[in-house]
């Protein structure tokens, strides 16, 4: 790959997290989170984060540091049951946010596959969340799997065509595809 347009998709990722931040078909992404987070003990977790409310756990999901916020953010999902295959449709919504949220920490952190697994079961809670698929193309992106990380991103632009950045992306990657 080119390096500098490497850089240039680096440089134009990288900044967008701050806004926070294979096929696209959602049949071949059924994913099973109850495996994923029956691995997670809550006795590993900060007793100060296990006396928290969910409302104070899902503010802290997407404002603490990262290892706070995988942690409040795997215990908001548990107290939800977002990770228990039959999802109620009035609380998918809120349960993709969260795992949108426990997504981009985790990729944060380098924990890529980790989240690709929660971004993957959030765009199965709600197919037409944009920043869902723009977080997938991140991800997709430090896995180098870069026609992956087109395709979500398309995803992310088509679904939301005012968000410059994931059409941005688009661009670079397929530009840098091109060559």
């Amino acid at each position: 790959m080119n390096g500098f347009l490497k850089t240039q998709i680096v440089r134009v990722l990288i900044p967008s997290l701050a806004v926070w931040c294979s096929s696209l078909t959602t049949a071949a992404w059924t994913v099973d989170l109850s495996k994923y987070f029956s691995a997670l003990e809550r006795q590993d977790i900060a007793p100060e984060l296990q006396n928290l409310d969910f409302e104070e756990l899902a503010d802290l999901c997407s404002t603490a540091n990262p290892v706070d916020a995988i942690d409040a953010c795997s215990l908001a999902v548990q107290m939800r049951g977002c990770h228990e295959g039959s999802q109620e449709v009035d609380r998918a919504p809120e349960c993709a946010i969260l795992l949108d949220n426990l997504g981009a920490v985790l990729e944060q952190v380098g924990r890529y596959e980790d989240a690709l697994t929660v971004l993957r079961y959030a765009s199965q809670l709600q197919p037409n969340d944009y920043n869902i698929w723009y977080n997938m193309g991140i991800v997709f992106v430090k896995l180098n799997r870069y026609q992956q990380a087109l395709e979500a991103f398309e995803e992310a632009a088509r679904l939301n065509p005012n968000d410059t950045q994931a059409q941005k992306q688009a661009d670079l990657l397929r530009e840098m595809l091109e060559f």
